[in-house]
């Protein structure tokens, strides 16, 4: 047995050797938000970073780079190298299938193990979108858990996913804070606090998210329970949008209207050739049925009582005559003379 414990401790002491040093420290968020972890470690643009996550057959890779931009995201987590050059790590959108240990490191030497460990709460969770326009105030509230009465409250934005910035905080020992546009509120006996911006502009619009920073162990982090999606519209903007669905509808009416008019009169105009030609039918079937084919036709007169001879030749044109014969049957002799 003891054989078998130095041997475990010779085989983790190699293993610590060749990996470098590991540290654990535990987090943690709330379903629905996000978590900002620091690594303890520098942003070496020289060196492969990455996130994994720990798993039974090994670090499952999440990100893995290696490249000059200070910034990279990937889904849900975004790693970059805050203002101290420190390597940061934030996870949106918290879920309890994202409870786990992950794995920061940079190259094969440094690297940090932070335990993850998702929460539910009424409170939090979930995207808020609100809307604003420009040059009026922006208001829009952050509830938080019970436990965070006494925190200092953060505010931060993230501009086009690929920027942290820290926007403005209460302070351990204030609820309210001014800085330049911003203002925050924080009412620790309804768990909430509010945030205005005065004098929107539009670069003011983008995601917002609300929390506190912790430090209950070796390392401190940011728990969100909040984020806030600001969209910044021009003043006239939704009278437009209105105006031009109505011209929409007017139009789709009208449009309609002439096409149930258009059938209308096709109907109608094949209606009435139906009924006349129907009456034809009628008149026809008013004809006693003894006189439709009876035909009648009066005596021919010949138009001239002395015809001429041609004339005789013309009207009697049968295979059968002898057209001399009719000639001379029709001379007269004068006997005195």
């Amino acid at each position: 047995m003891k054989i078998l414990q130095f041997r475990v401790k010779i085989f983790l002491s190699t293993l610590y050797l060749i990996s470098g040093p590991v540290s654990c420290s535990d987090v943690f968020g709330y379903s629905g938000g996000s978590v900002l972890l620091f690594s303890d470690l520098q942003w070496d643009v020289n060196n492969t970073r990455y996130v994994c996550k720990m798993e039974q057959s090994g670090c499952l890779d999440i990100m893995k780079v290696q490249t000059k931009s200070r910034s990279v995201t990937s889904g849900r987590f975004m790693m970059y190298s805050n203002v101290d050059g420190e390597f940061t790590v934030l996870i949106r959108e918290l879920s309890p299938q994202d409870s786990a240990v992950y794995r920061l490191g940079v190259g094969n030497e440094s690297r940090k193990d932070i335990k993850l460990t998702v929460q539910s709460d009424s409170c939090c969770g979930g995207i808020t979108k609100t809307n604003a326009h420009l040059g009026e105030t922006a208001t829009f509230d952050c509830d938080h858990p019970d436990e965070f009465k006494t925190n200092s409250k953060y505010l931060i934005n993230l501009k086009d996913q690929n920027t942290v910035r820290r926007i403005i905080c209460t302070g351990q020992a204030s609820q309210k804070k001014q800085k330049d546009r911003f203002s925050i509120f924080d009412d620790g006996r309804s768990k909430v606090f509010s945030v205005n911006i005065s004098d929107v502009r539009e670069d003011d619009g983008g995601v917002y998210l609300c929390g506190v920073w912790r430090k209950e162990t070796s390392v401190g982090y940011y728990s969100y329970f909040r984020e806030i999606q600001l969209q910044v519209t021009a003043p006239g903007s939704s009278l437009i949008t209105v105006c031009v669905c109505v011209a929409l509808l007017l139009i789709g009416g009208a449009a309609l209207t002439f096409y149930r008019l258009r059938n209308h009169m096709i109907h109608d105009s094949a209606s009435t050739s139906q009924r006349a030609d129907t009456n034809k039918e009628d008149d026809y079937e008013n004809v006693p049925h003894g006189n439709r084919y009876n035909i009648s036709m009066g005596p021919v007169q010949s138009p001239n009582p002395n015809p001429d001879i041609s004339d005789l030749v013309y009207e009697n044109l049968d295979p059968n005559t002898n057209q001399s014969d009719l000639i001379y049957e029709n001379v007269n002799i004068d006997s005195s003379g």
